[in-house]
């Protein structure tokens, strides 16, 4: 059941993407280009010449500050760095060619823990006008209209509806699964659930028509949940098992088992469902040789 975030990510349902912010309070450098929780660095060109500086936000013993041309050994400083946490050092470099410089910070094994390559504007060609998509009822693909209706999905689009346009792609295919599977989203969201379970179920007439455990589990996830609102926990069950099997709804699949279990006062069992959503996913072995390889 894909949401989209305020910066027009998409979500699958139990989804999570993560990041992380610091608030550096850094003074006297002015303008920054780059940062780290350890320190914060500056180059930029101005009427004086190449401006540079350097914060402490962490001790830094035994690091080393170098400016250099970009492709070139030779650094037009390399300064040995010496600073407690909340000072600076800064300066000014006269008589820089234009070329592209960059600025590194390097720790006391001589790794680089902080660096910034200058930014030089140029000219680029405007961008493309946007075009708005062809009327729903000029669409003339399946394919086309999924793809129109995803993107107005993602933009929250002011004037046009992605209803429409799934409702063309099923007009033209009654079994396509991606504008069937859409509209049943769509419509359990809004806690249509009978209306949810129509679409998933001509979803799944074509998902279930050569192989009963397809590759996406989204339809029997979205059709299990829409039962368990309407109360018809049988039918619910035997979706959510079928979306087990499939990698893109298989926790969601066992979380909907363990509602059900808990609910039937079944509560070892809704453990059990619980640990499988929480359960790692299958290991990419060859990353193993990777970790080797980090750890030598």
């Amino acid at each position: 059941m894909p949401i989209t975030s305020l910066n027009f990510t998409w979500l699958d349902a139990y989804e999570e993407k993560r990041f992380e912010q610091y608030f550096l309070p850094y003074h006297s450098l002015g303008m920054v280009q780059n940062a780290s929780r350890d320190a914060v660095i500056k180059l930029q060109r101005s009427e004086r010449g190449i401006e540079w500086g350097l914060y402490a936000i962490s001790p830094l013993n035994g690091y080393r500050l170098a400016i250099r041309e970009i492709g070139k050994c030779n650094a037009l400083l390399d300064d040995a760095v010496a600073l407690m946490p909340a000072t600076a050092i800064q300066g000014v470099l006269h008589g820089i060619n234009p070329e592209r410089l960059t600025i590194e910070l390097s720790d006391a094994d001589g790794n680089i823990v902080l660096s910034y390559q200058e930014h030089q504007p140029q000219e680029l060609p405007l961008p493309d006008v946007a075009k708005a998509p062809l009327a729903a009822q000029d669409i003339t693909s399946t394919d086309e209209a999924w793809f129109i209706g995803q993107h107005l999905e993602q933009y929250h689009h002011a004037s046009r509806s992605p209803f429409d346009y799934y409702l063309r792609g099923v007009a033209l295919d009654p079994l396509d699964y991606r504008c069937n599977l859409a509209l049943a989203m769509l419509e359990y969201n809004r806690a249509d659930f009978p209306q949810a379970v129509a679409y998933a179920t001509q979803a799944l007439k074509r998902a279930h028509a050569l192989n009963k455990n397809p590759q996406c589990g989204q339809a029997s996830l979205i059709r299990a949940s829409a039962y368990e609102r309407q109360g018809q926990y049988q039918q619910a069950e035997e979706d959510f098992w079928r979306a087990v099997w499939s990698g893109n709804s298989k926790a969601g699949g066992y979380y909907g088992l363990a509602r059900l279990a808990a609910r039937n006062g079944n509560f070892d069992a809704g453990l059990d469902f619980c640990q499988q959503v929480f359960a790692p996913a299958q290991p990419i072995r060859k990353c193993f040789a990777c970790i080797i390889c980090c750890w030598c």
